[in-house]
């Protein structure tokens, strides 16, 4: 097709077709209608002649107009309900239901798409990632397990010391990104005498800065020389609230820095570390005009129609990053459809209440919906940083204590029950839907008994559709009262099918059974939805599908089903992919489902999911292919012509 897939695509259309805006009014209608009309015929050459004459259209004004037919046409918007044909036009769906009223009520010059067997479903909504964060994080060393070969801490220790060789010199920081030693054959905590006995010293001055993020973002490794840039004293780190400069539990450093920076409030001390260097997240950044586009380009290859953007600000602030996204949707031809969550420094609160005071939340632009923000309760239950009822199991203490975990052997508060119950009823006055992070059962208790406390001051605004993300560990009764506040989850069910074995180690065998319960909460009448938490897992929404379907545990330790009565049926997942994914995100009246007067942000499939599960092939479900992606009525991706610069 061309060298590239958005705005590339669209410039070529330009340029080739200008010409005929000469044309006189009357001609040049009659002359794009019929190269539509002609793209009906199927051809390799008509396939052309459509995506061309559709791009020449919308760039003079006209509308499009499609008939899908001759296919599977799930709507999600009930349990069961399929169509026999499907017209769009222009941005919208006009209407469904059968392929010869459909014919009748189509306009001059529609052209009929032949799904050929295939299936046709609404757009992937992603209701919880990050996108600035993430894509400023392409250009840091993967350290995240491998797809396939032993993970350990060799293998990470290998990829640093070719970082390190490459350097220019010692003046330029190592950044990593995805280490997991949850998931290594053996546990092993990269601290300052770790990083010491990779360069073959104790001299800062001798090595690189290196900082390492975990793959759940919520714990880093730094070495002596970072955190000598970062202004901590190693002798007296600094006490913080919500987070930890932490200190060796045990042996003749102890109470000595450690290295590891548990939660943000730690974590944000890097920044001084940053700028002193060279190499800093703001040269990072140069790239990421780059970096988001391969990012878009990843999501509509997977089927993705929405991303919502889970903590717009964590990296640069609220503004920069509603900038940034801003300028990469113009320039990229609006792929995706982009829903947010403000990120909320909460460590600062109430100072940080200014957003929630003066601004309020948007949703008029169905390309970009502001509708939320961002809170934090605990951790990350595969880092031990989750906030439990009870302690971690002794194995899972006996990973962590040394280095980072001390004496909190129920994991980390990152809010305290007052501060959050503030931020809860600020939000309440400006309208704001609240997206809290809470994956213990002890930081879901905090956030339950916030609000509470919110709705007996009168302030709790159901209709706003709080939600509790990850919501990991949840007993029948935290279900119930989420039920009452009018409060949903957001599942991450990754931490069932990827995290499960080390989870059931470091939880216990009762307390693993309670992850993800998706279909205890659907049972209850609370909507969920799936996420990927992007990078944390990846953008690829029918393998979350396949994962709430079966939860079957992956890995060496893996190949069990972790809490079958749990599993959902088929369209219960896809809908939490889309219909219920879209509410959640305020999107609903745009997106979710395939009914007339909704946006046309549609999927089609190479396989109906749906056949897969009902014939035992369930486990499949991932491997089926994406065929196109169209957002808006546009086709974002086919197989057939995309390729990712």
């Amino acid at each position: 097709m061309g060298p590239s897939c958005f705005h590339h695509r669209a410039t070529e259309i330009r340029s080739r077709f200008a010409p005929i805006a000469a044309l006189p009014p009357d001609i040049l209608n009659e002359s794009v209608q019929e190269a539509m009309s002609a793209a009906s015929a199927g051809s390799v050459i008509g396939q052309m002649i459509e995506r061309a004459a559709d791009g020449v259209a919308r760039l003079l004004g006209f509308d499009p107009a499609y008939l899908f037919h001759g296919g599977t046409i799930r709507t999600l918007a009930d349990f069961g309900q399929t169509k026999d044909a499907m017209l769009v036009k222009g941005q919208q769906i006009v209407a469904l239901g059968r392929l010869a009223d459909l014919r009748r009520a189509a306009p001059h010059g529609t052209v009929e798409i032949d799904l050929q067997g295939r299936t046709l479903l609404p757009g992937f909504v992603d209701p919880h990632m990050h996108i600035v964060a993430s894509a400023g994080e392409m250009g840091f060393i993967d350290l995240s397990p491998p797809a396939s070969g032993i993970y350990s801490i060799d293998y990470v220790e290998n990829l640093l010391r070719a970082a390190i060789a490459k350097a220019p010199d010692k003046k330029t920081f190592i950044l990593g990104a995805g280490i997991d030693p949850s998931q290594m054959v053996e546990w092993v905590n990269p601290t300052i005498d770790w990083f010491d006995r990779l360069f073959g010293n104790e001299d800062a001055s001798q090595q690189n800065p290196v900082s390492l993020t975990a793959g759940s973002g919520h714990i880093s490794f730094l070495n002596r020389t970072a955190m000598a840039m970062a202004e901590i004293d190693l002798a007296n780190p600094p006490p913080l609230a919500g987070g930890k400069v932490a200190t060796y539990f045990d042996g003749p450093n102890k109470g000595t820095a450690s290295g590891v920076l548990v939660e943000m409030p730690a974590q944000k001390l890097m920044g001084k570390a940053l700028k002193k260097s060279p190499r800093t997240l703001v040269w990072e950044f140069a790239t990421l005009a780059g970096n988001l586009k391969k990012l878009f380009e990843t999501a509509v290859a997977n089927g993705n129609t929405m991303l919502n953007d889970a903590a717009t600000g964590i990296a640069v602030g609220v503004t920069a990053e509603r900038a940034i996204l801003n300028a990469a949707m113009q320039a990229f031809g609006h792929p995706v459809r982009l829903g947010s969550a403000s990120f909320i420094d909460e460590w600062g609160f109430p100072d940080s209440a200014d957003l929630l005071i003066s601004g309020s939340p948007d949703v008029s632009d169905p390309m970009f919906l502001k509708q939320a923000i961002k809170l934090f309760a605990d951790g990350s239950n595969q880092g031990v940083t989750g906030l439990l009822r009870e302690p971690y199991t002794a194995w899972g203490q006996d990973r962590v204590r040394q280095q980072y975990l001390g004496t909190n052997i129920n994991g980390n508060m990152d809010i305290n029950p007052q501060t959050l119950t503030q931020a809860l009823a600020a939000a309440q006055r400006r309208g704001w839907q609240v997206m809290i992070h809470a994956n213990g059962d002890g930081a879901i208790d905090n956030v339950l008994a916030s609000f509470m406390e919110v709705d007996q001051q009168g302030l709790l605004n159901r209709n706003l559709r709080h939600r509790i993300e990850h919501c990991s560990i949840l007993h029948d009764q935290q279900i119930s009262d989420m039920v009452g506040l009018g409060l949903s989850p957001s599942f991450l069910i990754e931490h069932v099918v990827k995290w499960g074995p080390v989870l059931k180690k470091l939880l216990g065998d009762d307390r693993v059974q309670m992850l993800d319960r998706c279909k205890s909460v659907h049972d209850a009448g609370m909507p969920f939805s799936l996420h990927s938490d992007y990078t944390v897992g990846p953008l690829t929404p029918l393998k979350r599908v396949q994962d709430a379907v079966t939860r079957m545990t992956e890995g060496p330790d893996g190949g069990w089903v972790l809490n079958p009565a749990e599993c959902v049926p088929i369209e219960l997942a896809l809908m939490a992919q889309t219909r219920f994914a879209a509410w959640q995100c305020h999107a609903d009246t745009y997106v979710g489902t395939l009914e007339a007067g909704k946006m046309a942000d549609l999927v089609i499939l190479d396989d109906d999911p749906v056949r897969y599960a009902n014939e035992g092939r369930a486990g499949d479900i991932a491997g089926i292919k994406v065929h196109s992606t169209w957002v808006n009525g546009r086709e974002v991706y086919s197989r057939e012509w995309f390729c990712a610069d």
